[in-house]
């Protein structure tokens, strides 16, 4: 029998990307905001809720994609994790300014802009991760 990393090993790596992140993403990305956004004060409560659990996805995501997406990396775990930062906060940037646009000017779901929010970085920031954390 076939264990789970072995059938996503024998993916494409832009097809694991996509599982592994769509994964993280959807299921414990969204849990992550939503108890954040459950407990944060800071207004806008959306936006920041979003910048907050970005933050938190970052190492979460880095650590899943290190273990099932990319297989060629010549950096050390710490070293890719401080560049995946590096990575993703150009895509954290982007992706605040559209979920602030999302809730505070059209008055967009926060769930519906959360998902917006998401997919709205996913091919700028595989670029950017394999140039800059799994190299």
């Amino acid at each position: 029998m076939s264990t789970l990393r072995g059938i996503l090993k024998s993916l494409p790596e832009k097809v694991r990307y996509v599982i592994i992140g769509g994964f993280s993403s959807l299921i414990i990305g969204w849990f992550v905001y939503n108890i954040i956004y459950y407990l944060n004060p800071i207004p806008p409560r959306a936006t920041s809720s979003w910048f907050i659990a970005y933050l938190f996805a970052v190492w979460q995501q880095h650590g899943m994609h290190w273990k099932f997406t990319f297989e060629n990396r010549s950096l050390p775990y710490f070293q890719s994790l401080r560049n995946a930062y590096g990575a993703y906060s150009i895509g954290l940037i982007f992706s605040t300014v559209v979920n602030y646009f999302l809730t505070e000017s059209e008055g967009i779901n926060i769930q519906i802009a959360w998902l917006i929010s998401s997919i709205s970085g996913v091919a700028f920031n595989f670029v950017l991760l394999r140039k800059m954390a799994f190299q």
